[in-house]
């Protein structure tokens, strides 16, 4: 199947999803309409484990408008006071002797929650019992919200080798207020800051190389303001968010909301394109080389009528346990999804189960899809329902017809200036 798309600049391009080329010019389509069969690959290796996600309770201290916590989501619990228990973290560490990649150069543990730092001292225990089971191998990350994140707990993780916080900033405080505020309704960004400023005053080199930086938005014209105000926040401003999350759609309770439309998608990238070829390095750019990253590592091969599906089920490399001791792959997963307990372990016959769900996804949707081979669909599906895929589906379409435009303008651009010296789009 041949996809004619426009790009960015305006140049018209082919993209034949059989094999996964791009051609330069407009092209008919004059091949059969290809029809893909999926199997799904059911040998599950849980031994090779190398990230552990903890969910320290499933108590917050915020009440964020946009969190998959809230109750308005199907599927996703609410804010309850369960937490780990120190019996389930003993439990946690007996998995890890049986499951952790003993080959690993380094085993992460993530400490998540709701709010990890509301049970701090958990924290310090897992610490403490971790560090004997894995020795110099670990690296710990704290997932937090910033407002618990007092001059005890920094010192503490300073004086602690490899532990590194993730922090989540919306921007400034008038876009960070919107949303991330405390159950009475009182904004928390000045907080934030002055927890940050702690930090980095008394432990500048520290605050430079572990405090990473989180944000969510719910468009790229927020990713655009975010831009915007990163710049001129002093605690901000050197380094830029590793990772900024869009909203999980909600289609059943944002009847509301509009989602961002091709013309917007477009127009955000055009002006983040214009950006980098002046050189700038910034929150919109960073955007932009993702986007071009997800054409430019896709599969250049023949699709074969028949394939096997495998998914992070087969070498599974993370495993998320929430505060009940049950097993999921990362932390994205609704409920219902668990995989197993750290009290009987890994549960093959589920992991079977839901394989095949996954596969028959994949044959109602994918099987007859230009966009197969570029579409970031992952097993984290199973939480959306029948109802839902189409709504999905047209989204993820709209957003690679982009991805595919920025990167032939992105080739293009660099053949022009040199920077490679063949232009072969394939």
């Amino acid at each position: 199947m041949i996809h004619n798309f426009i790009t960015i600049e305006g140049n018209i391009r082919s993209f034949d999803s059989q094999t996964g080329k791009i051609e330069a010019k407009k092209k008919d389509d004059f091949q059969e309409s290809f029809s893909v069969r999926y199997n799904g690959n059911f040998k599950f290796c849980t031994d090779k484990i190398s990230m552990f996600t903890l969910e320290m309770t499933q108590n917050c201290n915020l009440r964020c408008s946009y969190c998959v916590f809230s109750g308005d989501y199907d599927g996703y619990r609410a804010h309850k006071k369960q937490k780990m228990t120190k019996q389930t973290i003993d439990m946690v560490a007996d998995l890890m002797k049986t499951h952790v990649d003993t080959d690993a150069s380094e085993i992460t543990i993530c400490f998540f929650g709701g709010e990890a730092l509301l049970e701090w001292k958990a924290v310090k225990y897992a610490v403490g019992l971790f560090d004997v089971i894995l020795g110099n191998k670990v690296r710990y990350s704290l997932s937090t919200n910033g407002v618990l994140l007092s001059p005890p707990v920094i010192d503490y993780v300073c004086k602690h080798d490899n532990f590194s916080v993730y922090i989540t900033v919306d921007g400034d405080q008038a876009m960070h207020d919107a949303h991330r505020v405390c159950m009475n309704g009182k904004g928390t960004f000045d907080l934030i800051m002055k927890n940050l400023r702690y930090f980095k005053d008394l432990y500048p080199n520290e605050y430079s190389e572990r405090v990473k930086f989180l944000a969510t938005v719910y468009s790229w014209n927020g990713v655009r303001k975010l831009a915007e105000v990163w710049q001129t926040n002093d605690c901000l401003r050197d380094s830029l968010p590793i990772h900024i999350s869009r909203i999980i759609p909600n289609f059943k309770k944002d009847i509301n909301r509009e989602y961002d439309n091709v013309e917007t998608t477009r127009n955000f990238f055009s002006d983040a394109f214009e950006q980098l070829r002046n050189g700038e390095i910034n929150i919109m750019t960073n955007e932009f080389l993702n986007m071009v990253s997800i054409v430019e590592s896709r599969k250049i091969s023949q699709v074969a009528p028949v394939q096997n599906i495998s998914t992070c089920y087969n070498n599974l490399y993370s495993c998320f346990i929430n505060a009940h001791g049950d097993l999921y792959p990362c932390e994205k997963f609704c409920t219902q999804y668990s995989i197993g307990n750290v009290t009987s372990g890994f549960d093959q016959d589920r992991m079977k189960e839901l394989q095949e769900r996954f596969v028959s996804i994949f044959n109602r949707y994918c099987s007859q899809c230009w966009a197969h081979k570029l579409c970031q669909l992952c097993l984290t599906g199973l939480n959306h329902t029948d109802e839902d895929f189409p709504k999905l589906c047209e989204m993820e379409r709209d957003s690679m017809e982009v991805a595919l435009g920025l990167y032939c303008d992105y080739v293009d651009w660099k053949y022009q200036t040199r920077k490679i010296d063949d232009l072969e789009i394939i």
